[in-house]
């Protein structure tokens, strides 16, 4: 892919400074031989959500794509190759992460399971009943417990769910 985006738009703002990249101009590319981006879910300052689709069966799946920084990319994919080690139904599934290149852009990439729903799908049409709402922070508590037990600490949510849910 050429370094322009369709509408003639480069991809990176700026080199050597903050970068905002055009990540809805990304739709339609297939990124390490296995990603077709099929849709943006939204973006935030470290990249990008993509609805994709992985593996021989075609699971779907949502891909993590940020712009690769060098001096920090190995710590990056050393973290999520740990990441992957995880297993809870509380927490969305590390499938595969690594390098890949669109261009002359390089990123990082990360594919999780497709969650079955998202809370703000669910609030969409109202409140959660109370017993919802117990139910959601039930599992929210024990993925929690499961992260702390294993000596993880959450630092952050990614909002995947707002932008398709």
């Amino acid at each position: 892919m050429e370094d322009k985006a369709r509408h003639g738009k480069p991809y990176l703002a700026e080199r050597n400074t903050f970068m905002t990249y055009a990540w809805e101009d990304l739709e339609g590319v297939s990124l390490a031989g296995e990603y077709g981006l099929e849709q943006c879910l939204g973006s935030e300052p470290s990249g990008a959500f993509f609805l994709t689709s992985f593996g021989p069966e075609r699971q779907r799946a949502v891909l993590k794509l940020v712009v690769e920084d060098p001096p920090t990319a190995g710590v990056q994919l050393a973290l999520w190759q740990r990441t992957a080690g995880l297993a809870h139904p509380g927490l969305m599934a590390l499938l595969d992460c690594g390098r890949t290149a669109c261009g002359n852009d390089r990123f990082l990439y990360a594919a999780f399971e497709a969650p079955d729903d998202s809370l703000t799908a669910a609030v969409r049409y109202g409140p959660l009943s109370e017993e919802e709402a117990r139910d959601v922070l039930a599992s929210v508590a024990a993925a929690l417990e499961y992260l702390h037990d294993r000596g993880w600490a959450h630092t952050s949510i990614d909002e995947i769910g707002r932008a398709h849910g």
